[in-house]
């Protein structure tokens, strides 16, 4: 009889231990939601100060709860500083977070490069940067669809062009005309478009003078998209040239088809 009542009463115990848990895990989840309130995020740290915990109790704690399904679509970010509510801020803090990411690396990378440009075709980029930025500006000032697509191609070559240097600084030389003369004219004549048109009243050589600075911009976008095909002459003559020892070296070995021969 001794026996069974001890096995009875350490069951019971165990039972009223396990319940006694339960009920303070509920009401630390009560709790916590009238911390919560209405909000989409809780940094951890602020309900560590209300309840009297640490922060690792109550991530844990809330871990366990977001586990049991009490919170259905609550999210403790990657770095244990908040809680998400919701899927959806959950799913705006992850691709924000993404994005974050990216421009640091972006960041590095890109100080990366800076650091292992000479010193003159670091001035170079820098000054090219300036040219793009003032093109956008310009495009930004000057209303009207068709002005604004030619601009838009002349930034995107004027950036191709710059792009091939940053990755082939050997090049920087060729683009001495192109910083010496035809990037601050070309600067000029935007800052002219620009004032002619805010202009009031645009009479006869106001008119007559834009147009032909519409005209000199498309040329100058020909002239700039035929330079930036120029910068990579010499790599398609290497590529020609490996295509060929290729293909003479494949024929030597008996390896390519005769295309005449074919059936």
């Amino acid at each position: 009889v001794l026996i069974v009542f001890g096995i009875l009463t350490v069951f019971c115990l165990g039972l009223g231990i396990g319940g006694s848990r339960k009920l303070g895990f509920i009401s630390r989840f009560r709790g916590y939601v009238r911390m919560i309130g209405s909000q989409l995020y809780v940094p951890l740290q602020l309900l560590a100060e209300k309840s009297g915990k640490s922060v690792r109790y109550v991530t844990e704690d809330l871990k366990k709860m977001i586990d049991s399904r009490l919170f259905l679509e609550a999210h403790i970010d990657e770095e244990n500083r908040c809680l998400i509510l919701s899927e959806q801020a959950y799913r705006d803090y992850v691709a924000a977070r993404t994005e974050y990411q990216e421009r640091q690396l972006a960041a590095a990378r890109a100080q990366r490069e800076k650091e292992q440009l000479p010193d003159d075709c670091q001035k170079l980029l820098e000054e090219g940067e300036a040219y793009i930025r003032h093109i956008h500006w310009c495009n930004d000032q000057i209303p009207g669809a068709e002005i604004s697509a030619k601009l838009d191609q002349m930034e995107q070559v004027i950036t191709g062009i710059f792009a091939v240097v940053r990755e082939h600084p050997e090049v920087a030389p060729e683009l001495e005309k192109l910083m010496g003369y035809y990037l601050p004219t070309t600067r000029k004549l935007l800052d002219t478009y620009r004032e002619l048109d805010r202009q009031p009243v645009a009479g006869e050589n106001i008119s007559s003078t834009k147009r032909e600075i519409e005209s000199t911009i498309d040329t100058l976008n020909v002239a700039f998209e035929k330079f930036l095909d120029g910068l990579y002459e010499d790599k398609a003559w290497d590529i020609s040239s490996d295509i060929s020892v290729l293909n003479t070296v494949l024929a030597q070995d008996g390896l390519k088809e005769d295309v005449w021969n074919r059936k």
